[in-house]
């Protein structure tokens, strides 16, 4: 059980923000989505990962990450996140150029190469691109052992990477501490089944997840959304008075939530939850 009525600069609520009423909206009826982000741990290593991203920011200190990110946000509890996905979801560990962490990413991204596929009735395996061997049926199943077991230690490795983060970064406008964003992920780790037929994939190049996002546009993993009750949600955040009166129509006119049916008595306990930077600036 995590502890509550802490007094530190960290809230107890995760907050995921957004840049509008609209998708605000979607996410209350279709559970928060997977969006592709491209990260750059340094000029050598960019590379693009499907995350849900959140802050502890307090609202109420939040003003320069709002300028960033929106004044709309949904705040999950921290608890529910944790209790029910440890195992995807972590603080960012912010690092400096030269700490052992980065040292690591940057050697196991080195090497890494997509080393073993699944291509249907054989297994392929690869060392370098143009060096493959074609197993039969026969001969896979040892050979698939051995995958499964650097599969999930490449998972391991690559959703720890998937965490972590430069201290700062550089930017047209200047430069950013990233630190000071306080930033929590929701990481999909690489090959993670979506479905019967798809496997999440990464992008380990710019060249790669550009050339991905120009031909097909969506970021979005469409397969997966992360889901939550009434009961998981503590706030609902939007700019101003006037925009809690438009949230609070858009969801009595919600047929859903999360894509489960939604009934009047939980619309108007939802609507208990919304708040705005005009209530907060005024206390």
């Amino acid at each position: 059980m995590l502890r509550r009525n802490r007094l530190n600069s960290h809230t107890n609520t995760l907050f995921h923000y957004t840049k509008s009423e609209d998708i605000l909206s979607s996410i209350l009826k279709e559970g928060l989505r997977f969006v592709y982000c491209k990260e750059r741990l340094d000029e050598r290593l960019c590379f693009g990962i499907p995350m849900i991203s959140f802050c502890d920011i307090p609202v109420a200190q939040s003003v320069e990450h709002t300028s960033k990110y929106g004044e709309f946000a949904i705040g999950l509890s921290k608890e529910y996140l944790i209790s029910n996905y440890s195992f995807a979801i972590g603080p960012v560990t912010y690092y400096l150029k030269g700490a052992p962490i980065f040292k690591m990413a940057l050697d196991y991204l080195k090497i890494y190469g997509s080393n073993v596929y699944n291509r249907g009735n054989v297994l392929t395996v690869s060392n370098s691109p143009g060096d493959k061997t074609i197993l039969s049926k026969e001969e896979a199943p040892g050979v698939l052992k051995s995958f499964l077991d650097t599969n999930n230690y490449h998972q391991l490795v690559t959703t720890s990477i998937g965490i972590i983060k430069p201290y700062c970064s550089e930017y047209e406008k200047g430069v950013q501490i990233n630190y000071d964003e306080c930033e929590w992920r929701m990481i999909v780790p690489e090959n993670a089944r979506l479905s019967a037929t798809e496997r999440c994939k990464w992008f380990w190049t710019e060249q790669e997840f550009d050339d991905w996002r120009e031909k097909y546009g969506d970021i979005f993993i469409n397969s997966w959304s992360l889901p939550f009750d009434i009961s998981d949600i503590n706030f609902l955040i939007v700019p101003d008075n006037e925009s809690v009166k438009s949230l609070i129509q858009a969801i009595y006119d919600m047929e859903t939530l999360c894509g489960q049916p939604i009934y009047d008595e939980e619309k108007a306990l939802l609507c208990t939850k919304i708040l705005s930077f005009d209530q907060i600036r005024d206390i």
